[in-house]
């Protein structure tokens, strides 16, 4: 099992602060089409975009910009996982976790090198953390 899942797991890659500055920019461009895409793309990113976005409302005089950065910071529950791609990675590092062997446990060492921000790489990090602890325990 863990073999099938190596294949179909990936690491959630950091978002260049450049692309992310790019996005931002486009908040403020003057096609409309350019402003959408830029926040839809910017919403995808999530956790991942937050800081960025902090900053730039901070620094922002654009009224535009303000009124689109505003709604993609009110963070949803962080306990209600809507997408059903990260659903996915998250049950399939929770059956990694169960599983336990050092198969599953290269899975999970990988899946944890990804993005710090998002949950699919927290989670990642917190079954390592959990079967270490288990294997410290064991007599």
């Amino acid at each position: 099992a863990p073999k099938w899942l190596r294949e179909r797991l990936r690491t959630v890659p950091r978002v260049p602060a450049s692309e992310l500055a790019r996005l931002i920019a486009d908040l403020d461009a003057d096609d409309f089409d350019r402003r959408e895409a830029a926040s839809k793309e910017l919403a995808a990113l999530g956790p991942q975009a937050q800081s960025a976005l902090r900053k730039a409302l901070e620094q922002t005089d654009s009224a535009e910009v303000r009124s689109r950065i505003r709604p993609l910071l009110k963070a949803p529950d962080p306990w209600v996982v809507t997408d059903p791609d990260t659903l996915r990675v998250l049950r399939a590092i929770w059956v990694l976790e169960r599983i336990g062997t050092p198969e599953a446990r290269a899975v999970l060492e990988d899946l944890a090198q990804g993005a710090p921000e998002v949950r699919q790489t927290q989670e990642a990090k917190a079954a390592l953390d959990f079967l270490d602890k288990r294997a410290a325990a064991k007599p």
